[in-house]
């Protein structure tokens, strides 16, 4: 920097960093800091720390936006300010400090209930504290058995004094025994039974609960001696079941027994279940020796600590069976969700917590990492028939790193099913797996997609290979036409969009796998990649099927099949396609192969060309330069670049009308051999005079392209 412009910015041209904050007085106007100053944004970090070492913006005080100074954040060293939820739990930091919480863990009082739950979901854990061990236990039950008052009373003061620390200094644990609802009877209830018994009736299954049944005689540790006990537990999952037909003291003591092997007392020590052991050595309740009507865990200075045990592993078995951190009151950036201010999304978790509500509004007022953040789960629920009707906006920013892996299921996607309007977002280096109708943005769409690029790959695997269907770029449906392939249009709109993505699959498009609606001023630069472990077919470089309209848009991306295959759409079942071009290589092994269109069955093509190669074994039917083959469709002023196809004829098989192609060697449209063959610059406009130049398609110093375009690469 010279020094008469260091001057004028107040900066000493002696010094490189004026400041003294770490950062050079150039680099601070690059980073728009101010160079006078070490500390621009009053945070209490200097710009220098803050750039260097912290990864903050030290242009903003609270770069996460959870209401915490950087400055405070770095101090405490109890949250981390980049990121708004530090522990991902859904309390965001500044209010995990204010209820005295971790904000670096998600459960904080290891219960294997997180934070948010314990907080937010008062109507799922009545009474729950983030600072004090709860166990919660739904009780259902045969006939009218119920665990006696009595009994019931102790077994929680029991828990309650138990010899276990807690983060607000306190010791116990907060048991919590939920009555249910009656169970249809079986004399012995055996591991069949009692799954079909959990599958209907545990209300809170996968909620952090554990499940006992009071049977009649349980049969889940049968053995050839005994085919029915009183009482038996499953490790690791949460269940137990207690005999109702027992006396009082033996269904309380069998209870307070079997809850402590569905708390982890289960094949950590050989006095567990023992009949060898004497009462005196391990004087627990989990001893087979001990007093029939005796309630009790052992603790410190015993031959073995029960009660340590179970404080420190009482969160496996509900961990295991899938408790996860769910939305729950979320706390956004900013907004209320309404159109005129919507909720602001700052990072990855918030982002997550659009299912919260799928009728608001959101828009992103950062650029999201969401790398590392696996096995996203699909917002909204098409089975459900809840789909995404809310707002989207993103402003301009980006999603990066969004990975969502779902080999087993279906409809996989940022959104399951969306009917809203997503728009001004870009997505970069998406990797998104699952079994069918697979899409980077969404499943399927109902709504409207405008301005918004996506980069990265998509891919359907069933059964461990690359076999799934429905791949699309962006969506795997476009339209309300999932399950009635040929349906009228809808009104999904997806607009001026853009996908840089690698599809694979059975079937597939670098934009849809089936667009039923409207395409408009989009375009797919990827390639599409049929996955030969079935017989892959309907694969386009735009789209893979279209029963809609497909207008101003084009594919460069190379689309490999075995039929049906198309640089632009797979097979076009009716609608029109309109001012469209494709020029990637299209590789196809049987029949129904085409520069532009694999098989045209309805509809029309006008104003659209291919200026790519094929590239198919010589004993392949169905071949052509436009379309392979067209059954009852209509081709107008379309062209193909002679030069670069190596056939005669513009559709393979026909039984159509075409008008504005001359498919013979000898006259083949305009493209024909240099200097008319590959018309480029002003040349393009008398070669290829049946275009709309100026108003919908543009001159270059190449072939000619869209004129929407060449005015957004400027």
């Amino acid at each position: 920097m010279v020094d008469d412009r260091e001057q004028s910015l107040g900066l000493d041209p002696e010094r490189a960093d004026t400041d003294g904050d770490g950062l050079n007085d150039a680099h601070e106007l690059r980073l728009g800091t101010n160079a006078t100053v070490p500390d621009t944004d009053g945070d209490g970090l200097e710009d220098g720390p803050e750039v260097r070492e912290y990864g903050t913006d030290p242009t903003r005080a609270d770069t996460d936006r959870d209401t915490l100074d950087d400055g405070r954040e770095v101090a405490n060293g109890s949250s981390s300010p980049v990121r708004w939820d530090t522990d991902d739990d859904g309390l965001n930091d500044a209010r995990e400090l204010a209820l005295g919480t971790d904000p670096t863990a998600a459960d904080t009082d290891g219960d294997g209930l997180s934070d948010a739950h314990e907080v937010v979901r008062t109507d799922r854990y009545p009474g729950a504290d983030p600072l004090r061990k709860d166990v919660f236990v739904e009780i259902d039950y045969m006939r009218d058995y119920a665990l006696p008052a009595e009994e019931r009373s102790l077994i929680v003061e029991k828990f309650a004094n138990a010899p276990v620390e807690n983060p607000d200094g306190t010791t116990g644990i907060t048991l919590h025994l939920q009555r249910g609802e009656q169970v249809p009877y079986r004399q012995v209830l055996d591991d069949r039974g009692s799954d079909e018994i959990e599958s209907e009736y545990f209300d809170h299954a996968r909620e952090g609960y554990h499940y006992a049944i009071l049977v009649d005689q349980s049969g889940l540790a049968a053995t050839e001696e005994r085919e029915t006990v009183d009482g038996a537990a499953t490790p690791g999952t949460g269940l137990f079941h207690v005999s109702g037909s027992v006396d009082d003291t033996r269904m309380g003591t069998t209870f307070m027994h079997e809850l402590g092997h569905s708390l982890g007392l289960s094949g950590v020590y050989r006095g567990i279940d023992s009949t060898t052991v004497p009462f005196e050595q391990y004087p627990s309740m989990m001893n087979y020796n001990s007093p029939p009507d005796y309630y009790g865990y052992t603790g410190n200075g015993s031959s073995f600590d029960d009660w340590a045990t179970v404080g420190k592993r009482m969160d496996e078995p509900i961990r295991t069976r899938g408790v996860r951190v769910d939305c729950v009151d979320p706390t956004f950036a900013g907004g209320s969700g309404s159109a005129e201010n919507p909720y602001e999304i700052a990072n990855v978790t918030q982002l997550n917590c659009i299912r919260a509500d799928l009728s608001a509004n959101y828009e992103l007022v950062a650029d999201i990492d969401a790398t590392g953040r696996r096995g996203f789960d699909p917002v909204g629920d098409r089975l459900a028939g809840a789909p995404f009707t809310g707002t989207l906006d993103g402003n301009g920013h980006a999603i990066s790193g969004l990975t969502l892996r779902h080999q087993n299921r279906k409809y996989v996607g940022l959104f399951d099913i969306m009917g809203g309007t997503v728009l001004d977002l870009r997505i970069t280096d998406a990797d998104v797996v699952g079994k069918s109708y697979v899409g980077v943005l969404a499943a399927e769409n109902r709504g409207t997609i405008r301005n918004v690029t996506i980069s990265g790959s998509v891919s359907g695997v069933d059964g461990g290979v690359e076999s799934g269907d429905a791949i699309g770029g962006v969506v795997a449906i476009n339209g309300d036409g999932l399950g009635n392939r040929g349906n009228l249009p809808t009104d999904a709109t997806i607009a001026l969009t853009t996908a840089d993505v690698d599809v694979k699959g059975v079937d597939g498009g670098g934009l849809t796998a089936f667009n039923y609606g409207r395409i408009t001023r989009s375009a797919a630069t990827g390639n599409v990649t049929g996955a030969f472990y079935n017989s892959p077919s309907e694969l386009g470089g735009l789209a893979g099927g279209n029963a809609g309209r497909i207008t101003e848009s084009f594919a460069t991306g190379t689309v490999s099949g075995a039929s049906n295959v198309g640089g632009l759409v797979g097979e076009h079942y009716r609608g029109t396609i309109a001012d469209t071009y494709a020029t990637g290589t299209v590789r196809a092994t049987y029949k129904g192969v085409g520069g532009l269109v694999g098989t045209h069955r309805e509809g029309r093509i006008v104003r659209s060309y291919a200026n790519g190669r094929l590239e198919v074994g010589n004993r392949v039917p169905a071949v052509g330069a436009i379309a392979g083959q067209s059954l009852r469709g209509s081709v107008e002023a379309s062209y193909w670049n002679a030069g670069r196809y190596d056939v005669d004829q513009a559709v393979g098989e026909r039984t159509d009308s075409l008008e504005g192609i001359a498919d013979s060697p000898a006259n083949r449209s305009a493209w024909t051999i240099t200097p008319v063959e590959n018309p480029t610059g002003e040349a393009a406009r008398d070669a290829l005079s049946g275009l709309s130049f100026d108003s919908v398609w543009k001159t270059t110093d190449g072939h000619p392209t869209l004129a929407w375009a060449e005015n957004r690469d400027r």
